[in-house]
C-alpha cells in the first residue's frame, strides 16, 4: 500500500526539533558572556539581537504551523534567512567590531565593505 507523502512526514517531530535548536541557542549568551556588569563589545549586542529573533521566529514559526496558518509561518522563513545572511555576510568584513559599532550607531549595513573593498 503506497503512503501519501504527508501520511509519511511527522511535521510534529520537526517542529519540536525546531523548538531544541531554538532553546539551545537561547542558552548560547549565558555560556559566553562575563559575568554581570561586564562590558560587552557592540558586535556582541548585534549577535545577542540575532539571537533572539532567531528563537522569537522559530517559536513563531512553530506556533504558525501547528495553527494550519502556513502562509504566515512561511513568511518567518525569509525573516529567518535575512538574520543568517547577515550575521554569515559580518564574517566578511576585515574588522568585525568596527562592524559591530557601525551597525550599533544605527548605520547601514549596506554600506559596509567585504576585505576584497566590495559591497
Amino acid at each position: 500500500m503506497d503512503q501519501s507523502p504527508s501520511s509519511s512526514f511527522d511535521i510534529e517531530y520537526h517542529l519540536r526539533e525546531i523548538e531544541k535548536v531554538a532553546a539551545a541557542l537561547s542558552l548560547k549568551p549565558d555560556t559566553h558572556l562575563g559575568p554581570q556588569g561586564t562590558a560587552i563589545p557592540d558586535i556582541e549586542w548585534y549577535a545577542l539581537a540575532a539571537i533572539k529573533k532567531t528563537t522569537s521566529l522559530s517559536h513563531a514559526f512553530c506556533t504558525l504551523v501547528r495553527a494550519k496558518n502556513t502562509l504566515s509561518a512561511a513568511a518567518l522563513v525569509r525573516l529567518q534567512l535575512d538574520t543568517a545572511m547577515r550575521m554569515f555576510g559580518l564574517t566578511l568584513v576585515e574588522d568585525v567590531e568596527t562592524a559591530g559599532t557601525w551597525l550599533m550607531n544605527d548605520k547601514s549595513y549596506r554600506k559596509l565593505k567585504a576585505r576584497t573593498g566590495e559591497p
